[in-house]
């Protein structure tokens, strides 16, 4: 029998087949894997590959950092123990921040403010705890912002023939004192500032403490101390002529009244090393030093010179410390006030011994100068581009009526956030920087002193006459707005 033919297993259709199987390999090849891979490779090119390059690059060492930095003129010594009391205080990345910052800026001091939001000064006492060795005051939630307050004289005399001094104006008003002798908008800047200081004109005595003659001598008892607090008082200025009128004894009475109460004091001390030490305020990222003296020790009745181990004061004139005070506080701090006493209060503008001494303290570091005693509010000059409050008048001292001024310097710190790429940088969070502003705003508050009230008057007709006759008084070298706020002038086409 015959068999039926199998086209299948033709070697004809086996070549055919392979043949087909080909272009259809082909065609899968030219259409179909080639549009998977271009997909593919333009899928590819559209991923961020960022973070990979982020996590190349380990952390900085604290020696990699200070290799960074290198030598250079710096006002305080950069070791291995500032960069990590940084690290463990400030921010834990600061070893890179330092070197990336390095790589596009040279080398200054301003980089640790941009970067901590501290000056180098602040970071390295606080990173040596140089809070005793350069007598602090302690200041609260005062990182972002700080109002300094200065005031004129207060008087606390309570002898009965002061009969008008304030505290016995006001002897029956002692519970509710800042009510009866201040307007409340006043009491609100007082109790408001960081830091409120006065010219203090009465020593707090002992019973047992006797007047070095009998002629106008101011005295309080001890207790009164407590007085200062009421008013927000902090800080107290004890060069001048006053401070003396119950002796040496009365000198130390007071002294020890208000380091028991707290009250921090410039302008003398239990010695000499007391009196020539700063008082330093840590704040808005920056270290501000105060410092002041009486003008001269005209005669037996002034306080000696404070001595190796007998209190006394600091002297302007006729003292070699004074001068030699104000540069150690320049090189030691970011900021220096002088609050100090004249001898002569009783003209529009100073004489010409004070406005030297006052160029003196500018020449020698300061960066303001406030002047006390007069018992008006005198001129206002800039000097270097520093002003020179040269007299802010009577605060709180009689019945007499006078006009004052309310000194205000507020300080800030700003915190600036840096949206840049980092995408160079092994941090994949927001970069922040800081901006330690050295320029305080100065503030000039009239005030008007009546049968022993004081009331802030900006804003008034008595504030704007007031603010009016100082900037005449100053011959238009100052301007001052609606705020109270002091600038320097513009010079004039014809200047």
């Amino acid at each position: 029998m015959r068999r039926k033919n199998n086209l299948f297993r033709s070697p004809l259709f086996n070549i055919l087949a392979t043949l087909l199987l080909i272009a259809a390999l082909a065609f899968f090849y030219k259409y179909a894997l080639t549009d998977y891979t271009d997909n593919l490779q333009d899928n590819l090119e559209t991923i961020d590959t960022g973070r990979l390059s982020q996590v190349e690059e380990a952390p900085k060492t604290v020696d990699e950092a200070l290799s960074e930095i290198g030598k250079v003129d710096s006002v305080r010594p950069i070791d291995q123990a500032l960069i990590e009391f940084c690290i463990n205080n400030i921010r834990d990345d600061i070893c890179d921040r330092i070197c990336e910052y390095l790589e596009d800026s040279e080398y200054s001091d301003v980089m640790w403010e941009e970067l901590c939001g501290y000056t180098l000064h602040a970071l390295y006492d606080m990173a040596n705890e140089n809070f005793e060795n350069y007598n602090y005051i302690e200041l609260d939630n005062t990182d972002d912002k700080l109002t300094i307050t200065f005031a004129g004289d207060i008087n606390l005399d309570t002898t009965q023939k002061h009969w008008w001094s304030p505290l016995m104006v006001h002897a029956k008003n002692r519970t509710n004192l800042l009510e009866a002798a201040f307007s409340s908008e006043l009491s609100e800047k007082m109790l408001g500032s960081d830091l409120f200081c006065v010219n203090l004109e009465s020593p707090f005595i002992s019973s047992d403490s006797q007047p070095i003659d009998n002629k106008w001598r101011h005295g309080s008892s001890a207790e009164n101390v407590t007085v200062l607090g009421t008013l927000g008082i902090d800080l107290v200025n004890i060069a001048n002529d006053r401070i003396f009128d119950y002796s040496s004894k009365g000198l130390s009475d007071t002294l020890n009244a208000l380091e028991l109460n707290k009250i921090a004091y410039i302008g003398g001390g239990k010695n000499l090393e007391d009196a020539r030490t700063p008082r330093y305020i840590l704040a808005c990222g920056r270290k501000i030093a105060i410092v002041s003296a009486a003008q001269a020790k005209v005669d037996n009745t002034m306080p000696p010179e404070a001595g190796g181990k007998t209190p006394g004061l600091i002297y302007s004139t006729n003292s070699t410390y004074f001068n030699a005070m104000i540069s150690d506080a320049a090189e030691n701090s970011d900021y220096v006030i002088v609050y100090t006493d004249w001898e002569n209060g009783t003209n529009v503008k100073p004489d010409a011994t004070q406005a030297v001494l006052a160029h003196n303290f500018i020449e020698s570091g300061a960066d303001i100068v406030i002047g006390t005693k007069s018992t008006l509010v005198q001129s206002i000059e800039y000097y270097e581009g520093k002003p020179i409050i040269y007299g802010i008048g009577n605060f709180w001292y009689e019945t007499d009526k006078h006009e004052a001024l309310l000194v205000e310097i507020s300080f800030t710190k700003d915190t600036v956030y840096n949206t840049a790429s980092t995408t160079d940088s092994h941090f994949d969070y927001t970069q922040t920087k800081y901006a330690v502003n050295y320029e305080p705003t100065i503030s000039c508050l009239p005030c008007i002193q009546d049968e022993a009230v004081t009331k802030l008057v900006i804003g008034t007709e008595e504030g704007t006459r007031i603010i009016t006759d100082l900037i005449n008084r100053s011959e238009g070298s100052i301007a001052i707005d609606a705020n109270g706020i002091l600038t320097e002038a513009e010079p004039t086409l014809a200047e």
